[in-house]
């Protein structure tokens, strides 16, 4: 387990993982907490995550009670196919998991949990939370202030997703549209499902500058009891034509 640290990683020009967690494999890297540590990541350009948990083989992994803050550069890069500087406060990745629709028990990472952190993060592309796969993630009671271009308080691919009782905050720049080798690509938005099912949503506070509060491209989930604000934006829930059985 990781408890009651203070961490802190800078980098001028490269790749800040301020805490990683390698899920390779199910025996070493499963039932670890990480809980009441203040955890900071900051990078001037590229990528800056704060606590990265990357595998295809990890379960009941919990993040708790946790003071966590990832920044980078808020600059846009006009060159030429330039890839703008991102960054991720929290990131669940399941290397079973390779694109496409999501189904359950796509790898083996499930059951994990994001509880009560303190979540703060900016720079140009910014993803508060971001799960790319995962069976039965819970995020619950954490409050989440994401500031940038695009700036998304959580973004998730998975399956039986909760995410119910968060303060999430998006101060963005604009909805999207802007280029990503990311797969869920870069908005404004307090919450993104896209690619997976069955994903609840419920008794959160969602306040959002630039966009929707709530942005649904995948099917059968269940978004109840919001209490969702937006600023500059015509919808506060919005969905695409590829979210159909969505309970509203």
């Amino acid at each position: 387990n990781f408890t009651r640290n203070n961490t802190s990683l800078t980098g001028s020009n490269g790749y800040v993982y301020t805490v990683y967690v390698n899920g390779a494999s199910k025996r070493h890297s499963s039932n670890i907490t990480i809980s009441y540590n203040n955890i900071t990541g900051i990078s001037q350009h590229n990528y800056t995550a704060g606590v990265y948990i990357d595998g295809s083989q990890y379960q009941n992994i919990t993040v708790a009670n946790n003071n966590i803050t990832a920044i980078s550069s808020k600059d846009y890069k006009d060159e030429y196919m330039a890839l703008q500087d991102v960054v991720y406060a929290v990131v669940i990745t399941n290397r079973g998991y390779t694109g496409s629709t999501y189904n359950e028990g796509r790898g083996n990472v499930k059951d994990n949990a994001i509880i009560n952190n303190t979540i703060i993060a900016e720079g140009h592309q910014v993803y508060g939370f971001e799960q790319f796969g995962g069976d039965g993630t819970l995020l619950s009671g954490n409050t989440i202030i994401v500031e940038g271009t695009c700036a998304q308080a959580i973004g998730a691919i998975g399956y039986d997703t909760v995410i119910e009782n968060n303060n999430l905050t998006a101060i963005g720049q604009t909805s999207g549209g802007e280029g990503s080798p990311d797969y869920i690509p870069p908005t404004t938005s307090g919450v993104q499902v896209l690619h997976g099912s069955q994903t609840t949503i419920t008794n959160n506070n969602i306040e959002v500058t630039a966009a929707r509060g709530i942005l649904i491209q995948d099917t059968d989930n269940i978004i109840t009891n919001n209490n969702n604000t937006v600023y500059g934006y015509e919808y506060t829930i919005e969905t695409k034509s590829n979210a159909t059985g969505n309970t509203i």
